[in-house]
């Protein structure tokens, strides 16, 4: 039996023994001891069992740790994607239209009619603007004569929004309407014209001026400026200040207040044809314009949802 000091001094040196921190010479000490002591051999069994328990729960403490931190990660990337799928879907809803003809169609279709009763609109010509913009130029499927102009802005998705139109009625079986445009701060002429008569060869922008400042009736003057009917359907657009400067080429005394009135049509001879082209009263041209479209809108809805996820990835990385 062994020696209670020899037992003590073992008993000591377990936790180090156990953890291998002891030397070699004390190792064989150790070994020869527990070998012939039943006591400090279950002692020893007993602390090994301890250690080896109290180093599985930090570790299983660690798992957990992991999996909740991988959680949480997983958690804020989910909540990032989610915002930024659900901001991009706001955006493309916006901006959803293509240049397939069709489509350009529903978009006119489905913009104004809320506005107007029994309107089936027909996309006929586009034309690009500066910026990014598209016009379109449409009819109304219900009613021939029934047309108008619709203006598009392209989305970084290359797709497009429609954001404002007008419409009007023609009194002319051979539609050319004008509509007075204002883009980027600039004044502008769109002229749209379908169904012609091969008659045409030229159609007339009319304008009336005043001889002195101010809208006198005694005073009104009447200019036309001609241009050539090079397709049965074209969309074209004119800066009105251009316009305006060309008719005051020809004029020999100073007019003010140029503004456009109506159009007027001939043919290869020069000949007026206008009122053979008449199939209501002249000048019927009312017309209906429908506001923008406000994009401003979408924004905020977008950014409500980012910041939405925003405070969600906040809440999942925050300890």
């Amino acid at each position: 039996m062994k020696s209670k000091i020899e037992c003590s001094i073992v008993e000591d040196l377990l936790p180090s023994f156990l953890e291998e921190l002891t030397r070699e010479e004390t190792n064989e000490f150790m070994e020869g001891h527990l070998k012939g002591c039943a006591s400090c051999r279950k002692k020893a069994e007993n602390l090994s069992h301890e250690m080896e328990h109290m180093e599985k729960a930090p570790e299983r403490e660690l798992n957990f740790l992991k999996k909740v931190k991988k959680t949480k990660l997983l958690g804020a990337v989910l909540s990032a994607l989610f915002a930024l799928v659900i901001a991009f879907g706001i955006y493309s809803y916006e901006f959803r239209y293509t240049l397939d003809q069709g489509e350009l169609s529903k978009a006119v279709t489905d913009y104004v009619s809320p506005f107007e009763e029994e309107f089936e609109g027909y996309a006929l010509e586009t034309l690009r603007l500066e910026a990014g913009a598209l016009l379109v130029s449409f009819k109304d499927l219900k009613r021939e004569t029934r047309n108008g102009v619709a203006e598009f802005e392209k989305g970084i998705n290359g797709k497009y929004r429609i954001i404002r139109a007008d419409l009007r009625t023609s009194a002319y079986s051979s539609v050319i309407q004008t509509f007075n445009w204002e883009n980027q701060e600039e004044k502008k002429v769109v002229v749209s014209g379908y169904s012609l008569s091969k008659d045409i060869a030229r159609y007339g922008l009319e304008f009336s001026a005043y001889k002195s400042p101010g809208w006198a009736s005694d005073e009104r003057v009447e200019r036309t400026l001609t241009f050539p009917v090079k397709n049965l359907q074209f969309l074209e657009v004119f800066s009105l200040e251009a316009l305006v400067e060309e008719l005051k080429k020809s004029e020999n005394q100073e007019l003010y207040n140029y503004h456009l009135t109506d159009v007027s049509f001939y043919d290869e001879t020069g000949e007026d044809i206008t009122e053979s082209l008449l199939v209501g009263e002249s000048g019927n041209q009312g017309g209906s314009g429908i506001g923008s479209a406000e994009l401003w809108l979408v924004y905020v809805l977008m950014f409500l949802v980012l910041g939405f996820g925003a405070i969600m990835v906040r809440y999942f990385l925050t300890d």
